[in-house]
């Protein structure tokens, strides 16, 4: 190709050249004979939010004035708190787990199956995490 055939981008003076893409070409891609099972959108990230009915309306709330959390969930085995997080205005959740095994450390073999399992429940806890995070 010739240096008078290429154009120049104005602001970062890239050099480029507008052609056609041949009509085989496009319908090679229209109708592909194989597709790369790797190529995909990601998986919806669930914790973008779509209702934003619960927030922070006020912008200048003296801390001493805010709500206390409420127990909106109390169940035997499960207490559920909630409360509007007025100063940041940024929706956020703190779980706490207490998982009690039967005879968990009773053997070498017992504790070590419990750590095992107790790692493999993070790491996967730290996926769901890190979608959260982002």
């Amino acid at each position: 190709m010739l240096v008078s055939e290429f154009q120049q981008e104005p602001w970062f003076g890239s050099s480029y050249i507008e052609e056609d893409v041949p009509l085989s070409l496009m319908e090679s891609w229209s109708n592909p004979s194989e597709v790369d099972n790797s190529l995909h959108l990601p998986s919806k990230n669930q914790f973008i939010p779509c209702d934003f009915s619960i927030r922070a309306i006020n912008s200048d709330v003296d801390p001493k004035s805010q709500s206390p959390p409420r127990c909106i969930i109390d169940e035997p085995f499960m207490k559920f708190w909630y409360k509007l997080d007025e100063t940041f205005k940024v929706p956020r959740a703190n779980t706490y787990f207490r998982i009690n095994l039967k005879g968990a450390y009773a053997s070498v073999k017992n504790c070590l199956l419990t750590e095992l399992y107790i790692n493999l429940l993070k790491d996967e806890l730290n996926e769901i995490i890190y979608q959260a995070s982002n």
